[in-house]
């Protein structure tokens, strides 16, 4: 039987490197076109985005040009007057009353803001005002009626379920008890409705040692912003 010629083996491609190599340069063609494109701004289109977004920020120098650029959020000693003159009465209020252990004030770039103790203003798991805090609360809205700045009443609960079935969750009692305190500032402090939002902030932090500082009802005045009474 006649054996079967082998058929001769192909000689190896050597050139199939030049395959890779020009996808590779293909490749990197196509990355520095789109870095160019990326790089070539419409210095018209920008203009007028610039134009529009300094008009929408009530104006202030142009962001291109030979103009300075200037900070859309005021600097802090650009304080409007009455605010500085609400946090003098409200640290002054303090210290007659000797309350800094329980009230106090202070001022940020953006806001003024009172923190009231929860125990001052709320027996433990109530959300009716004390007569003490009720008291001190239409105290500390006489200074703010005066003003056109929103307020928000800021409140912490860290939404854990409660025995209380008028309020199933923390949350539920921190709402109750900001709307209380809405609603004695409006009714009985005179304060415009308009400028009051609740506000309730959750807690993702582990839960407070025992030595934790006690929880604060916080009145936080926006220093640059007006409503309407």
């Amino acid at each position: 039987m006649a054996r079967k010629q082998k058929k001769p083996e192909k000689e190896p491609n050597h050139e199939r490197w030049l395959l890779t190599y020009a996808d590779l340069i293909t490749l990197l063609m196509i990355f520095f076109v789109v870095m160019y494109a990326m790089s070539s701004v419409d210095v018209v289109k920008f203009k007028a985005m610039s134009q529009s977004l300094r008009m929408e920020f009530g104006g202030g120098a142009n962001l291109v040009g030979d103009q300075t650029a200037t900070n859309i959020i005021p600097p802090a000693q650009s304080y409007p007057e009455e605010m500085h003159n609400a946090h003098e009465q409200v640290s002054d209020y303090l210290n007659q009353q000797g309350l800094g252990d329980w009230v106090s004030s202070e001022m940020d770039e953006n806001n003024l803001k009172i923190s009231i103790e929860e125990s001052l203003l709320f027996q433990p798991g109530k959300s009716d005002l004390t007569a003490a805090g009720h008291a001190k609360l239409l105290e500390i809205t006489a200074f703010l009626v005066g003003m056109t700045n929103p307020v928000r009443i800021s409140l912490t609960a860290d939404g854990a379920l409660t025995q209380d079935r008028g309020f199933p969750t923390t949350w539920h009692l921190a709402a109750q008890r900001a709307a209380n305190i809405a609603q004695v500032m409006v009714d009985e402090g005179s304060i415009s409705v308009n400028r009051l939002s609740p506000q309730i902030l959750g807690r993702l932090a582990p839960p407070a040692p025992a030595a934790a500082p006690p929880r604060r009802v916080r009145l936080i005045v926006d220093v640059f912003s007006d409503h309407p009474q």
